[in-house]
């Protein structure tokens, strides 16, 4: 996966591709400083705007 330089997503993909493991946690106000930006208020309530998909998995 890749994210354009320039998006405002970026300096999050670039943040996470530092990391080895397969899965990492962070706070949404980390990831809004890592953006710096806020997340859309679905973000915090809906999990399957984390994902490509229309519905969640499970």
């Amino acid at each position: 996966m890749s994210i354009k330089y320039g998006s405002k997503y970026y300096p999050l993909f670039e943040h996470l591709q530092g990391y080895k493991q397969e899965a990492v946690t962070l706070t949404f106000a980390e990831i809004e400083t890592l953006m710096g930006c806020s997340l859309p208020e679905s973000a915090q309530r809906k999990k399957n705007w984390w994902s490509n998909r229309d519905s969640p998995m499970g």
